[in-house]
């Protein structure tokens, strides 16, 4: 159950930063910059560091 509530946090942090729309495509895409894995692999692994980062990097316009 701990994945399933680190999903929503992820979620409630993402609808800060892009268009809810984007959510879980976001979510279910492949990333480099987590070795090919979806953000949602690395939630259900329980490796949130990254994501916590590349969340707050969104939010401070990085990728713009």
């Amino acid at each position: 159950l701990k994945e399933y509530a680190d999903l929503n946090l992820f979620i409630h942090k993402l609808k800060n930063v892009i268009e809810e729309k984007k959510i879980m495509p976001w979510l279910c895409t492949s990333n480099n910059a987590f070795n090919n894995r979806t953000p949602m692999e690395m939630i259900m692994a329980g490796e949130t560091e990254e994501l916590n980062r590349m969340i707050y990097e969104i939010g401070e316009g990085v990728f713009q």
